[in-house]
This record gives structure tokens, C-alpha cells and sequence, in this order.
């Protein structure tokens, strides 16, 4: 998974040639690779050591689809139980995945932290099937009934395809930092961002009881 281009391209779509020209845009390239795989092998090491009593007991998965003719991975889901700070409604994606709480005001969230789909495989219902199958898995986790993520609001794609699956939009922030990949290289831009959430039993509604419920509002109109 790792090693493979496929993983490579779900991040930053096909090599360009401005790449190969661009010795500053090449090298932080590299660079931000070389961040993401470091912090997903942390990931996957710590789902491993935690995950030894079987699905229900894990704090994490990382999904994978797999073209079928190559074998070549096109796209993947990471998906954990993340840190959420009730008092000030943020997830702790930095404190990474576990089972323990440290504070009362600490609870453990089945949370997405990365979706990605390789450019060719796009529009084939990859992230769709990599969605529901989180689902699936997130299911098996006890007192978990709520599935969440968060995605620029700028991603009409992404927007428009977890509004078709039933996430609603739970609040709306200001934004962070996130790489955007320009003409010539890769720059840090704040984005607003969009968290949905949705129930994952159909008698339990999602949990929010102490966020903005907009779905109201944003269901006005079509994604944009």
C-alpha cells in the first residue's frame, strides 16, 4: 500500500512534468509523501498492536480498493476511533487512534481521516464503496453510533457524495491549513470545512447534542 504509486497518485493525482522540471515543487513533493506515509505507518502500527482481539476491539482500519486486472491499489480509507474534544468541538487527529479517554471531557469518535481515490479511478463508485464499508466496520465497535468526517467546503465532489449517502452537516468552521497543489509547486491555504456526520443505527440519531445542526441551511440548494 505504501510503496505503491497508486497510494502516490490518490494524494496528488498523475506525475506532471512541471514535477520533473520544477526542482522546488519536486522536492516538496517528496517531502509532504514522505509526512503522510510517516504518519499512516504510525497508524497502521498502532491498529495492529490494539486490533490482536479481533474487529470490535481495534481502534482502527485502513480500507483499501484494488483494481482487479493490475492489482494496482486505486484508492483507501482510514478510518479510526479519534480523540474529540467535547468543550471545544474538535477532533485530536494529532493525538492519533486509541481506546483510552484522558479527560471527562474526552470521548472517542468513529472518525474518517483520510479518503482518497486515484485520478483514473475516479466517478466508479471507489469512494462510495470504501464509505460504506467503514460503515460496516464502525458498526462493530460498541457505544459506536455515529460515523464523522470533515472535508473542505470547496470539495463539491466530495460534498455532493456524502450528502448522497446520508451525511448531514453537523458544523461548519473556519477552516485549517491543508496543501494545495498550485502551477508550480505546493503552498498551505486555510480552507472552511465542512463536518457531516452520519447514524449509523437507523433508531439512534447521530450525536450533536452540543454542535451547530446546519443541515437545514445547507440542504437549501445544491452543493456549491
Amino acid at each position: 500500500l505504501l510503496d505503491g504509486s497508486g497510494f502516490r497518485r490518490s494524494f496528488y493525482g498523475e506525475h506532471r512534468p512541471i514535477d520533473a522540471v520544477n526542482v522546488f515543487a519536486s522536492l516538496q513533493r517528496a517531502l509532504l509523501f514522505e509526512e503522510i506515509v510517516g504518519d499512516l505507518s504510525r497508524r497502521l502500527v498502532r491498529y495492529q498492536s490494539m486490533g490482536q482481539g479481533g474487529a470490535a476491539l481495534g481502534c482502527g482500519r485502513v480500507l483499501t480498493a484494488v483494481n482487479a486486472v493490475t492489482g494496482e491499489v486505486v484508492g483507501f480509507l482510514d478510518l479510526s476511533l479519534t480523540l474529540y474534544d467535547t468543550a471545544k468541538q474538535e477532533f485530536l487527529v494529532s493525538e492519533g487512534p486509541g481506546l483510552a479517554t484522558p479527560s471527562p471531557s474526552m470521548e472517542r469518535r468513529a472518525y474518517v481521516a483520510n479518503l482518497a481515490v486515484s485520478r483514473g479511478a475516479r466517478r466508479r463508485g471507489v469512494a462510495e464503496a470504501l464509505l460504506q464499508e467503514a460503515e460496516e466496520v464502525a458498526r462493530q465497535w460498541a457505544d459506536c453510533d455515529t460515523l464523522w468526517l470533515e472535508v473542505s467546503k470547496s470539495n463539491a465532489a466530495a460534498v455532493s457524495l456524502y450528502r448522497k449517502l446520508g451525511y448531514t452537516v453537523r458544523l461548519e468552521d473556519e477552516g485549517s491549513a491543508e496543501v494545495v497543489r498550485g502551477a508550480f509547486g505546493y503552498s498551505m491555504q486555510v480552507s472552511p470545512r465542512l463536518r457531516f456526520a452520519k447514524a449509523l443505527r437507523p433508531d439512534v440519531p447521530a450525536t450533536a447534542s452540543a454542535e451547530l445542526d446546519q443541515t437545514d441551511a445547507d440542504d437549501s440548494g445544491p452543493p456549491t
